[in-house]
């Protein structure tokens, strides 16, 4: 969150080349996961993005998913991990 805005968006010798589509990947996946442990549809055609998010909603995304599974693992079942 303190990086200036410049690095954020920078194009860089990676996968997807810029940190926010990166951070916006991993958001996307992280719902596609989720909609799978709960057996419902995510709606996502594509793991990536046209324009992601501002880096301040996909840390909020990111960190707001992370409690979802801390919360979903204490309380997963083996009957639902069956």
């Amino acid at each position: 969150m303190t990086l200036p805005k410049s690095e954020v968006i920078k194009k860089r010798a990676a996968a997807l080349g810029v940190m926010s589509y990166t951070l916006a990947h991993i958001s996307i996946v992280d719902q596609i996961w989720q909609s799978h442990l709960l057996g419902v549809e995510h709606g996502f055609r594509t793991r990536t993005t046209e324009s992601p998010a501002s880096l301040d909603l996909l840390v909020q995304q990111i960190n707001r998913l992370g409690d979802w599974y801390i919360k979903y693992a204490e309380a997963v079942t083996e009957e639902m991990l069956n």
